[in-house]
């Protein structure tokens, strides 16, 4: 798990051990052990439950874990069922806040509030289940002793390092994982499908933007579609790969062909650099470490409604072999645009000559 991963994930983790332990110190109090509450754990501030090392532990071992809540469980009037319902207090508080989260996702929230809660959610479902097991310190080694007739529901605290060696063997190894992906499986399928991308061409999808021969990963994107409210800026885009060098050259020509047969005029200078005049050179670089070279392109054209259509070719190269070569297409079709200062206006105001039509064409396209 890479840095940037981690803290995505942190905010979730946070919410999730915070409510889980805060969960078991509210339910004992209820139910008659105020052990938690002297040590001021029935409480929602984060400081009180997080543990340093937990938390540390979740961008060195990819998991973490919070102060465990005391209960003493002779202090229920009925030990070994209250001791099991404190003990799933934990559990089922995080999967309270899954169902949360689920009910805001159904709304289709903005893309950035979507992103977070989906982090949230699966958080806090791999704390529920993973908590099942029946390892010390996790709930499972509690609530299961409880469930079973003749066991006792306590463990000894002197075995502690060697339980949780054991959790850190059957986490490495895959075996809890064997466990857990169904379960994280059953939570990718529970979640809306707020996607804007549909593989299948939407009805009314604009004519010129089509997918060339030996296309793969071919996608669409329709503004009228989108069901999020963080919408992207374009109103249609198509996205596809395509396998080598030669394919790209060839598909690059029938694009060219396509808009052309449609009345749309390719920028003669760069958009963002209009007083630059576009070669239709590639653009490159090469990034370290990674040892990846990129190649570039980008082409605009415009009709006489001035709208606007970027066709942009992006190659990967991995020079260490590690995976293929990607070369990816993505063609983007925009309104024309409402504020005065916009990239295409201030590009008009400089090539006024390019926006020039002897007569409206809309209604002299030619097919290909």
């Amino acid at each position: 798990m890479n840095l940037q991963l981690a803290l995505l994930l942190l905010p979730g983790l946070i919410i999730g051990l915070t409510v889980h332990e805060a969960a078991h110190a509210i339910t004992a109090k209820w139910l008659g052990d105020r052990t938690s509450e002297k040590m001021g754990r029935v409480s929602l501030n984060p400081l009180r439950h997080l543990s340093l090392y937990g938390t540390l532990a979740l961008f060195v071992l990819h998991f973490g874990w919070g102060k465990p809540v005391i209960v003493n469980l002779y202090n229920f009037k009925k030990p070994k069922f209250y001791y099991l319902l404190s003990s799933l207090a934990g559990p089922v508080s995080n999967l309270l806040i899954c169902g949360i989260c689920l009910a805001v996702l159904y709304m289709h929230p903005p893309q950035i509030i979507d992103a977070f809660l989906r982090a949230v959610f699966f958080i806090n479902g791999m704390l529920a289940a993973i908590n099942m097991v029946p390892i010390p310190p996790l709930d499972g080694s509690k609530i299961w002793p409880c469930l079973i007739p003749g066991m006792k529901p306590t463990i000894s605290g002197k075995w502690s390092m060697v339980w949780m060696a054991v959790l850190l063997v059957g986490l490495y190894t895959g075996t809890i994982g064997k466990v857990l992906d169904p379960i994280q499986e059953t939570m990718w399928q529970m979640l809306p499908d707020n996607s804007p991308y549909v593989t299948d061409r939407p009805d009314n999808f604009p004519e010129e933007l089509v997918v060339p021969e030996n296309a793969t990963n071919v996608y669409y994107y329709d503004r009228k579609q989108d069901k999020r409210r963080g919408k992207e800026p374009f109103d249609y885009t198509l996205g596809f790969s395509l396998s080598d060098q030669p394919e790209v050259d060839n598909a690059y020509v029938y694009i060219e062909k396509r808009l052309t047969s449609h009345n749309w005029r390719k920028l003669k200078y760069l958009l963002f650099e209009p007083k630059v005049e576009n070669n239709g050179q590639w653009h490159e670089q090469n990034e370290t470490p990674s040892e990846i070279h990129i190649k570039m392109r980008y082409d605009y054209w415009v009709n006489y409604k001035n709208e606007l259509i970027g066709v942009n070719y992006t190659s990967i190269e991995y020079l260490d072999k590690s995976n293929d070569d990607d070369n990816m297409f993505h063609i983007s079709r925009s309104k024309p645009p409402e504020k005065p200062d916009s990239l295409i206006n201030n590009y008009k105001q400089l090539h006024p000559e390019e926006f020039v039509w002897e007569t409206a064409p809309e209604n002299n396209q030619k097919s290909m």
